[in-house]
């Protein structure tokens, strides 16, 4: 099962890639990539869709305390994703020119917002 996940994000990404290289105005330098640094799957997608995308190293953000499972509390989503994503996002100067935040494989697709 999970190689077939892994298979399906694959050409999910290869598709993608092989669209044009600018969409609206959007440009490579416009994407900020996010990767679940302790996943593998996450990596080698993300490593494949930098590079066909021509995203620019600096705009590749790693997290490592990533959540396991499918869904997150908010108040996990908020310090263990978003905050260290924005955090990074604003220290590397890319805040005006960061249009599409694309994360990899490896992340929790729900976010709990039940108190």
């Amino acid at each position: 099962m999970r190689r077939f996940v892994f298979c399906f994000c694959f050409a999910i990404a290869l598709c993608l890639a092989i669209t044009s290289r600018a969409i609206a105005g959007i440009s490579a330098d416009n994407v900020v990539v996010v990767v679940n640094g302790q996943s593998l799957d996450s990596r080698t997608i993300a490593n494949h869709y930098v590079q066909l995308r021509g995203i620019p190293s600096g705009n590749v953000v790693f997290l490592d305390e990533v959540p396991d499972g499918l869904k997150v509390s908010l108040d996990d989503f908020k310090t263990k994703i978003l905050s260290p994503l924005l955090a990074q996002i604003n220290a590397r100067g890319l805040a005006a020119q960061t249009r599409v935040i694309a994360y990899s494989a490896g992340f929790p697709t729900g976010v709990d917002i039940s108190p």
